[in-house]
């Protein structure tokens, strides 16, 4: 069970205000130790706070794997169709009940004690800006080298093609991103990244076509 929600800084962006409900489980069944079978369904529940974008209720439903194929190659996959039932609560005029595919997959490779790479491929259904939904299909390359027992410096790369369910000014566009850091070990439980992130989005709507730039910076704690 999960809570997400959004709290705008700014009154020009009041109407993104909202609370999700997210409730989702599973079964996990272990065929061997290098392969690991699952189902994952649940249903979410997303109300706003202004009657701009639509309540709605969220539901899901497919299968899971996780296969370590030898000792340097590990892939990662999940699957699942998802549907909405969108009440029109709000004005931003997408009348439409969005439903489709989700999925991701993460190949990752061990070319040395050192030194790993993998390649992704995502598919999602999310929660619209100016629609009932947004979907987004990336492709991503990602690689790191553990320098020493605390550094490991790594870069990725990242390609998505995104596309509105409906509204009175639904988007279309296209994005790359590079981002490049490391991971620094603080102690046995505490870590830290570093980052920098480069991002150029094209887009069919003037106003949201951006290039950005990111300094990010993430402390965890392993329990």
């Amino acid at each position: 069970f999960s809570r997400m929600d959004v709290l705008p800084t700014q009154a020009d962006f009041e109407f993104t205000q909202s609370t999700t409900y997210t409730f989702s489980a599973g079964p996990r069944m272990l065929v061997s130790p290098q392969l690991t079978l699952g189902l994952t369904g649940g249903f979410s529940w997303s109300e706003y706070s202004e009657n701009f974008n639509n309540n709605r209720w969220t539901y899901f439903l497919g299968p899971m794997v996780v296969w370590q194929a030898s000792t340097l190659l590990n892939v990662q996959a999940s699957i699942n169709y998802t549907w909405y039932d969108v009440l029109q609560t709000g004005t931003v005029g997408d009348f439409s009940q969005p439903s489709g595919i989700q999925a991701n997959i993460t190949v990752t490779h061990r070319l040395s004690n050192r030194y790993q790479h993998s390649i992704n491929y995502s598919r999602v259904i999310s929660a619209g800006y100016i629609s009932n939904a947004t979907t987004i299909e990336s492709i991503g390359y990602a690689a790191s080298y553990q320098l020493s027992r605390r550094l490991v410096p790594n870069i990725s790369f990242t390609y998505e093609h995104g596309y509105d369910s409906g509204g009175t000014s639904p988007e279309r566009f296209d994005a790359f991103m590079v981002r490049f850091g490391f991971d620094y070990r603080l102690s046995r439980r505490l870590s830290t990244n570093f980052s920098y992130a480069w991002t150029h989005r094209n887009s069919n709507l003037v106003e949201r076509t951006f290039t950005r730039n990111q300094v990010i910076l993430d402390l965890r704690y392993d329990f």
